[in-house]
């Protein structure tokens, strides 16, 4: 992958360097071997996909086609620039589901445009979004799901939270995990319980995967 570096100072062994990726690069790149998710509405998967682009704008130096620094309307002239845009909002498309794709594909969109319109889809109800959000944590119990589905709803749930500016502390998720439990794993409360230092949601999470293969 030919990706080309310029030094902002050859004198100064902190500066930082510029990372540019060429058009015809892009074009060759497979996004859903670096976004391996499809965004749905109904998969509470938006932080995942989200997390996944952000990781991939930063890597081929991309943020300032999608976080409004720069206005796509005056960089038209830039036939490369344009070309890149294009090829963002080709990406993007690509990982939607139907539903989604269907209520925010525009003719001649830029990629800002675009990624700001599959944002809204998520975020515009902030508050609803939020309280279904904290009732459906607080509601969860691990009835007949196994550790990695108990704990995956409760990560899921998390990260939604999260998306909508209402973060949970891993502290919170470590106390819904347990009180959710269902009776097989009831002796393992204790030992979570008494750990130090606490346990976090993710030694939590093993230390339940290690017990169940051992009551298994």
């Amino acid at each position: 992958m030919a990706l080309s570096s310029t030094s902002s100072d050859d004198s100064n062994p902190f500066a930082t360097e510029s990372v540019a990726i060429s058009a015809a690069t892009l074009q060759l790149i497979n996004i859903k071997s670096h976004v391996p998710v499809t965004l749905d509405l109904g998969d509470s998967n938006f932080g995942t996909w989200r997390t996944f682009f952000n990781i991939a704008f930063r890597k081929f130096g991309l943020v300032d086609h999608v976080d409004g620094t720069i206005d796509a309307r005056a960089m038209l002239a830039d036939a490369e620039w344009t070309q890149i845009d294009t090829c963002i909002v080709s990406w993007l498309n690509t990982t939607l589901s139907y539903d989604i794709l269907s209520a925010v594909i525009q003719p001649n969109d830029n990629a800002y445009a675009t990624w700001t319109a599959i944002g809204s889809q998520f975020l515009d109800n902030i508050v609803q979004c939020t309280v279904q959000a904290r009732q459906a944590f607080h509601a969860l119990s691990q009835g007949d799901m196994t550790v990695t589905e108990y704990c995956g709803k409760i990560k899921t749930l998390a990260d939604t939270l999260h998306d909508v500016g209402s973060p949970l502390t891993d502290q919170e998720l470590v106390i819904n995990l347990l009180s959710g439990m269902n009776d097989k794993f009831a002796h393992c409360i204790p030992t979570i319980l008494a750990s130090r230092p606490p346990m976090t949601f993710l030694q939590a999470w093993s230390f339940l995967l290690l017990e169940g293969v051992v009551i298994g």
